[in-house]
Parts: C-alpha cells; structure tokens; sequence
C-alpha cells in the first residue's frame, strides 16, 4: 500500500498496486458537505436502495439479490437516524438489522437538472482536466453495507471517500486463483468470488489458507 500527496506525481495507470492519495479533495466544492447538505442540494431525487440483513453467514451475498427501496437523500439519511414516516420505503426496514446501499448512480443522470451539484466535482486535482460529477457515479451506504469479492476485468478504480468510512479487503492479483472465482452471477466487467469473507468457511474452500498473509484490510475515514 502506498500513500502519495499529489496524484499527479504518478500515472495512475501505472500504478501496480493501491495507491491513497491524502488531502487532495480541497477543491472540492462538495468536499465539505454533510449528508444533511447532499441531502438538501439534490432535493426531491430518488435513488433507488438494495436492502438486506447486516448478518454475514452463508453465500455470499449477490448484488443481484435482495429487496429494493426507492428513497431520496433525505428519506435515507432519516432512516439510519431511526427517524421515519410512512411516505418513507424505508420505514419498514429495521436498520438495526439491515443495510441500505445505492449504487451505480451515474451522476449525469440522476442528477442532470442539477448543474450545481454536477460541478462539485472535479478531477482534475488527480491529473483528469475537465472530469466533473457528469463524468462520476455515486455510491451511498448505510453501516454494515457490502459487495461481494470481485475483480474488476478492466481498467481501474478511483474513489473520491467524501463522508464516513469505508473499509477495503484486498488480494494480489496472482492469488486470484485461490479465491474461487465464478462468473456467475454475470456481469460483464466482474469477475466475483465464491467465498464470503466476513464469515469465511475454510473448510469449503481449503485453498484460501495458502495464502491469507497476502490480504490487506484498509479502512478509510472522513
């Protein structure tokens, strides 16, 4: 794991391995906002929520699965406080119990009629001119929120943690023969793994212990 100030001392594309980059999000109009100031920016907008038990035992489990809610911003932010009214999807869920995540929320989308929040992103401080929000997608959580293991097949990942924390299990990519990968359920871009690490059953899959020393855990907070 290496830790650089300024992105552009490096290219990120030839990076072999995660990178965090530190005190780079200043220039970020919304880098400073709360929920409660995402919430009141993006209105009446709603976000569509995958919802499921916070326990971790069995299969892991697939994004493909689970109920679905649709709330905005506000309604979500109202439900991890235990705050919520019937006009709430969300209010029939027990957050002591279960998670909410949304994801795969392309901002130039979901937010077009909001050019101000579309502009309080900005890239270039990572070495991309002129990549805004409409260039971004969105990812939202409650605790205990998770996606299975998986390998991202092209390209990379680069995050931008703007409230809360996010915690990262990772594997050297030569191990990727140990994890039990599955392209089932499909998707075009992933490569996901049987296992499920938040409760890991050695004895189903044995392989892993070959080389668990290799895995880093990494916890990012804002």
């Amino acid at each position: 794991m290496s830790e650089i100030s300024m992105p552009q001392e490096t290219r990120l594309e030839d990076c072999k391995q995660p990178v965090v980059f530190r005190h780079v999000l200043s220039s970020w109009e919304c880098s400073s906002w709360t929920l409660a100031d995402w919430a009141s920016k993006t209105r009446n907008v709603p976000l569509k929520f995958r919802v499921g038990l916070k326990s971790a035992a069995g299969a892991p489990r697939w994004e493909t699965e689970g109920a679905r809610s649709t709330a905005t911003i506000e309604q979500f932010s109202q439900w991890i406080s235990g705050h919520s009214d019937k006009r709430n999807e969300l209010a029939t869920v027990d957050s002591s119990s279960h998670f909410a995540y949304s994801s795969y929320n392309y901002m130039h989308d979901v937010f077009r009629d909001l050019p101000s929040v579309l502009e309080s992103v900005d890239w270039a401080s990572f070495g991309f001119p002129g990549r805004k929000g409409a260039d971004s997608t969105l990812w939202l959580g409650s605790e205990d929120s998770d996606t299975p293991c998986h390998q991202d097949t092209y390209g990379y990942n680069l995050v931008a943690q703007l409230i809360g924390k996010k915690s990262w299990t990772m594997f050297q990519p030569k191990d990727g023969s140990y994890l039990y990968p599955t392209r089932i359920p499909f998707e075009e871009s992933s490569i996901f793994s049987m296992v499920n690490f938040k409760e890991v059953n050695f004895v189903t899959f044995p392989e892993l212990q070959i080389f668990c020393s290799s895995r880093q855990d990494l916890t990012m907070w804002c």
